[in-house]
């Protein structure tokens, strides 16, 4: 018999509002409709947890996540004494051994700090994941209802950008957004990549790099398209040509995606062996304990989770 998804969940920092969205999440109706085994790590009080459902789930709680062989489905929430960084390396170790078991991992608001200070030299989930993976061509993506980017350098300074940008790993990322474009898109958009440079460069007056390195690695990949220029990429007149930008430095695509898109949509990591979706926001610590948190983008996060590992889909 085809058995449910099995989903983890880290819930992010503890004094975040990581449990507060999704309990929220989990009270919604478009999640009471999913059929799937969830399993929850981290949670600010799991007894309290429990007793805010607002729904029949077939509810259980353990110590570690643990595998449910039935058709019902069912939530489990874990009670141990890790900290919020220790549960995602818990998670992705299971997700990374068991690949079969484990089908998909959502993550919870989490700082950089937290890694730090849990005695991991990274920069957030993604360099944990490339750590623990062993694998450097990991890329964010994210995924809105309006269109989704995906980022080919992440958080590194802007003056770091164009030396981090090599044609292997351009590569990489392109052959990784390419993908998610056709499984993601039911159209034939072409994939939209941003210029680095103001006006794509200008054709030479506002700096090279499009020229001599861009256009060239595109045209090696077969892509007959030009570099949008950035500053006009995201009007309403060019944003309806495409499903899927490739930005070449974070903010140059997570501005547009979050000024279009605001709390919905959600994160997701491209080139792991399996599904990784996240929220695109932070902890909000000063929103903790007040029961004011926008649970869309968790929503999101979790939905496209279970809509990905249900559909066999991998990127």
């Amino acid at each position: 018999m085809n058995q449910l998804p099995h989903i983890l969940i880290t819930s992010g920092e503890t004094k975040g509002v990581g449990s507060e969205i999704l309990l929220k999440a989990f009270n919604s109706p478009s999640l009471q409709r999913i059929k799937a085994h969830w399993c929850i790590l981290g949670l600010d009080s799991p007894q309290d947890f429990i007793s805010k459902l607002d729904h029949s789930y077939n509810t259980h709680e353990f110590i570690a996540p643990t595998l449910v062989e039935s058709l019902s489905p069912s939530l489990q929430v874990i009670q141990n004494n890790l900290l919020a960084a220790q549960q995602v390396e818990l998670a992705t170790k299971l997700c990374l051994n068991s690949p079969d078991d484990w089908q998909a991992l959502v993550t919870g608001p989490l700082t950089k700090e937290s890694f730090i200070s849990a005695g991991f030299n990274v920069m957030g989930h993604t360099g944990l994941f490339k750590k623990l993976h062993g694998k450097s061509d990991l890329f964010m993506s994210f995924i809105g209802q309006k269109f989704s980017v995906v980022l080919v350098t992440d958080h590194i300074p802007l003056k770091d950008v164009e030396d981090s940008l090599t044609q292997k790993n351009f590569k990489s990322c392109f052959n990784l957004a390419s993908e998610l474009n056709s499984k993601l898109y039911d159209s034939k958009k072409t994939l939209a990549v941003l210029g680095l440079n103001p006006h794509a460069g200008d054709a030479g007056l506002i700096g090279s790099f499009e020229d001599h390195k861009l256009k060239p690695w595109l045209q090696d990949l077969g892509h007959n398209s030009l570099p949008l220029p950035p500053d006009s990429a995201f009007t309403p007149e060019v944003v309806n040509r495409y499903d899927l930008y490739l930005s070449l430095y974070h903010d140059q695509g997570l501005i547009a995606f979050k000024t279009a898109h605001g709390m919905s949509g959600y994160q997701m990591t491209l080139g792991l062996p399996f599904i990784r979706t996240s929220v695109d926001h932070g902890p909000a610590f000063e929103l903790y304990g007040l029961n004011q948190a926008n649970p869309r983008s968790m929503m999101d996060a979790l939905l496209g989770a279970y809509q990905m590992s249900a559909n066999k889909i991998e990127f």
